[in-house]
């Protein structure tokens, strides 16, 4: 059958057929090409999203290599400072000081060396060259204590090093070195120059005791000090440190969450902080890199204190206590003369017993150090001042009997008179005995003994105080009969002896000694009245040298009135000092209670000054010798505030100082230094004022402030150790702080930023910095805390990441 139109043609089916076919393929390619096309777009754009991010991600890494880079220089800055015998100059370098931004080497010869320990770029011009680091308050935070004021009260101004194209470090223009693929910015903090969130503490603070000897741990950095309100949360800190610690001072949230208390106290909190104590925690050295002598492990009577050797009978090199305080190659470097020259080898020596003989806890075990080469009762060259009471007047009373016209009887009876003027009564023991020797001849017929030997029966003699009876000891009688037709007799003067004995296991030794000269004495027989001669010690019982003959007085009656009696303290005396623990040290501010020899109540003075004068070093210097070690006070290098705390760079660097961990340092013995205020005192340290002249080894160079070299430099800043009403009160503040401070630190936080560059072909002038032209692709910041440790001690430092994080 055939199909056709209206109009009666025939239809050609075959041709119907492939028009419609013809429009269907027509759409499918037009819908293949349209998602070609889109794939194509999307595939273009996909790549070119691709390649930025891979190039952002390029960038990221690069900027983290050089931020990576700033890390490093400053580690190698602080390396080159503090490698003993390879820094600046070569050879010479035995002591260094670090502040936030800066370390000083010091070689014994002003200028100080300044290390700045931040990026440095001079070139012209600055505004190019140099950056505020602080920018956004990302170091100290926006509510901290250096943004108080505002913004430029916390600006830290350092400069970019540029970073050419073969690796060339240096300022905007490196010329020849390629185009200029990035540049950084450093700034390095001293951490022990802020509070310690592992060792601080918050109170409350046990009232002083009665006498003062000292109390100074890590856990008086006082915690309360904190900006409002994360001292509202001390608790919670104080918990976390007994339970599990801080690793980072993030993790103070874990005690407040919130976010603004924490980053108002980030500048000023740490949780690595640790003085120099290598490798283990253990050796803890001093400015010069000598371990500190141990004050509380030096109780030991037999004088293994005082020898070079240590406590297993080991020779040790420059560290017992005579050999460190004598050594001119460290103490030279800062001062004039050491303490051998100052107070003689035997005053040293005398001084060193003292320091043992204070902390003997029991004195029926335990002997004060003593000379071993002068026997009993020969006198010795040095005897260690300890907890006993003291021989204070001698008596020898003479009773005439005529028997005949020209013959005559004498009686001899020799008295000795033991005064304690501590605070707590003494314990005579049962064979205690006191022997006065060389004792005035008389020409008579079969003469008296040389010596009488006393018996002190056991018992207590009470503590002194203002007029305090003494206890008093006789001798047996020694009778004689002698011939004298002139009738008269003459007892001269002399010098004499008194040596109180103690026995112990390892045999008889000395708890007192004193040397007195009698005055003569003329008597016409026959005598109805006793004759005496009688001296008394003028007003410290405490000295026992070979200088005590001058310390002593005839009696001012001569006739043994006053026996019983001791006129103490003396009128006019200052005698705050006389102090002795009878136990271990707890603050290396003890040493100020040591007696020096030869000095009516003189002690070490822990005061301005130092008790020196011209070409003499200052007492205060012992300080940074010393130490109490961990077993008395644990922990005792962690957690100490750097007192040289004025943050670098100077006249750029922030215009307000941080000063809540001084305060924390300060607050718990806030009722010392009354009428100065904590902030006041803690102003004082951080510009390190003075009432004299520094003469102490470093000053800033080009300027005549001064440095703390070593931790007893603290006593010369004003407030700190010239204000009390006695010499005990004005050394108060030492004594609770020193074992907090340090002059230097051994844990730095970096702070890094870093920025590639892209310098185009076109306009850009390959190696120098151009901001109309160059374009910054890239930026990264990081903060990482690094420790320096020496292993073994003496070696060159090493460095090890604590903490490192991006932000």
């Amino acid at each position: 059958m055939t199909i056709r139109t209206k109009s009666g043609l025939p239809v050609n089916r075959k041709r119907l057929r492939d028009k419609s076919e013809d429009g269907i393929a027509l759409i499918l390619t037009l819908a293949i090409l349209v998602m070609v096309t889109l794939l194509v777009v999307a595939f273009a754009i996909s790549m070119r999203v691709e390649n930025t991010a891979s190039k952002n991600f390029n960038d990221l890494l690069k900027a983290r290599q050089l931020a990576q880079a700033g890390v490093d220089q400053a580690v190698a800055t602080i390396h080159q400072a503090t490698t003993r015998g390879g820094s600046i100059p070569a050879g010479t370098i035995l002591s260094y000081v670090t502040f936030p931004g800066v370390i000083y080497d010091y070689t014994g010869a002003l200028p100080a060396v300044p290390m700045p320990l931040y990026s440095v770029n001079a070139a012209a011009p600055v505004s190019l060259n140099t950056v505020n680091l602080n920018t956004g308050f990302w170091i100290t935070q926006a509510n901290g204590e250096l943004a108080a004021g505002g913004a430029s009260n916390a600006q830290f101004n350092v400069g970019w090093l540029y970073v050419a194209q073969d690796g060339t470090v240096g300022p905007s223009t490196l010329v020849n070195h390629g185009a200029i693929i990035g540049r950084y910015a450093f700034w390095t903090d001293d951490e022990a120059s802020k509070i310690n969130l592992n060792t601080a503490g918050a109170g409350p603070y046990p009232p002083l005791l009665t006498p003062d000897y000292g109390i100074s741990s890590n856990q008086y950095v006082d915690l309360t000090m904190l900006l409002p309100g994360l001292n509202a949360f001390v608790g919670g800190i104080e918990a976390t440190q007994a339970l599990t610690g801080f690793t980072t001072i993030e993790e103070v949230k874990r005690a407040d969450p919130s976010d603004s208390d924490y980053t108002a106290n980030q500048f000023e909190l740490t949780t690595y902080s640790n003085d120099a104590n290598y490798p283990n925690y253990v050796d803890d050295l001093d400015s010069f890199g000598v371990p500190r002598r141990v004050l509380s492990e030096m109780t030991n009577a037999t004088a293994i204190a005082i020898d070079p050797l240590d406590f297993n009978n080991a020779p040790m090199t420059n560290i017992n206590a005579i050999a460190r305080l004598s050594d001119a190659t460290t103490l030279g470097k800062i001062y004039t003369g050491t303490f051998d020259t100052k107070y003689t080898s035997v005053g040293l020596t005398q001084i060193v017993a003292n320091i043992v003989g204070y902390q003997i806890v029991d004195l029926t075990t335990q002997w004060p150090p003593e000379d071993p080469t002068a026997v009993i009762p020969a006198p010795p060259a040095y005897l260690g001042v300890a907890k006993t009471a003291n021989i204070s007047e001698i008596q020898i009373r003479y009773d005439f009997l005529q028997t005949a016209p020209t013959t005559y009887q004498v009686t001899r009876q020799v008295k000795v008179e033991l005064f304690n003027m501590y605070d707590a009564p003494f314990t005579t023991k049962a064979g205690d005995y006191v022997v006065v020797s060389n004792l005035p001849p008389i020409s008579i017929v079969g003469g008296l003994p040389n010596a009488a030997t006393i018996s002190v029966s056991a018992g207590s003699i009470p503590s002194g105080a203002s007029s305090q009876f003494a206890t008093v000891f006789t001798s047996t009688n020694d009778v004689a009969t002698f011939v004298n037709p002139l009738g008269q007799v003459t007892l001269p003067a002399q010098q004499i002896t008194a040596t109180y004995v103690r026995s112990y296991a390892a045999g008889l030794h000395r708890l007192n000694f004193a040397a007195a000269q009698l005055p003569v004495n003329i008597v016409t027989l026959p005598s109805a009245l006793p004759a005496y001669q009688d001296c008394e010690v003028i007003g410290d019982p405490a000295l026992n040298n070979l200088n005590s003959p001058t310390e002593w007085a005839t009696h001012k009656d001569g006739d043994g009135a006053r026996l019983g009696m001791c006129a103490f303290p003396p009128v006019g005396a200052d005698t705050s000092k006389c102090v002795i623990r009878g136990g271990p040290m707890q603050s290396v501010g003890e040493l100020g209670y040591i007696h020096l020899p030869g000095v009516l109540f003189g002690y070490l003075t822990l005061q301005p000054g130092g008790n020196g004068g011209p070409g003499q070093i200052p007492d205060w210097a012992m300080l940074d010798l010393f130490t109490v070690g961990n077993a008395v006070v644990p922990n005792v290098a962690a957690g100490r505030i750097n007192i040289n705390s004025f943050i670098n760079p100077g006249a750029t660097g922030p215009t307000t100082p941080r000063l809540v961990p001084l305060k924390a340092l300060l607050n718990s013995a806030s009722s010392i230094f009354s009428p100065t205020t904590v902030g006041q005192l803690a102003q004082q340290i951080y510009n390190d004022t003075r009432a004299a002249a520094d003469t102490y080894g470093m000053n800033e160079p080009g300027t005549l402030n001064p440095i703390f070299d070593t931790i007893g430099e603290i006593c010369e800043a004003t407030g700190v150790a010239d204000t009390g009403a006695n010499a005990a009160a004005k050394e108060a503040t030492i004594r609770r702080i020193a074992n907090l401070i340090t002059v230097r630190s051994s844990t730095f936080t970096v702070w890094v930023m870093a920025q590639t560059i892209k310098q185009p072909p076109i306009n850009s002038t390959p190696g120098t910095y151009n901001p109309a032209f160059d374009t910054i692709t890239g930026e990264v910041r990081v903060q990482a805390v690094v420790e320096r440790y020496e292993n073994p001690p003496g070696s060159a430092p090493k460095f090890r990441i604590r903490y490192l994080r991006y932000l």
